[in-house]
């Protein structure tokens, strides 16, 4: 069951139809540490001039980034 609440769904899904990140040639991503109630978290960031998308997760692992941009992707990732 995805507990993800509405209007951030619905934020998501706008950003998805509106700038299509999966698509652009170049994006900026960075990971950041973010301690929550003691356990380490992340907080992704994908960031172009037409959109910046921020993403709460539990790993830095790469499942993480294609979770976000799905596995298609074929544009360059710019770590900042």
């Amino acid at each position: 069951m995805d507990e993800t609440p509405w209007p951030v769904k619905g934020l998501k899904e706008w950003l998805w139809v509106i700038a299509h990140p999966q698509d652009q040639p170049n994006i900026h991503v960075d990971e950041t540490p973010w301690p929550v109630k003691g356990l380490k978290e992340w907080l992704w960031v994908i960031a172009h001039p037409q959109f910046c998308l921020f993403q709460a997760a539990d790993t830095r692992s790469r499942a993480e980034l294609e979770a976000i941009l799905g596995t298609e992707y074929t544009g360059v990732h710019r770590a900042r």
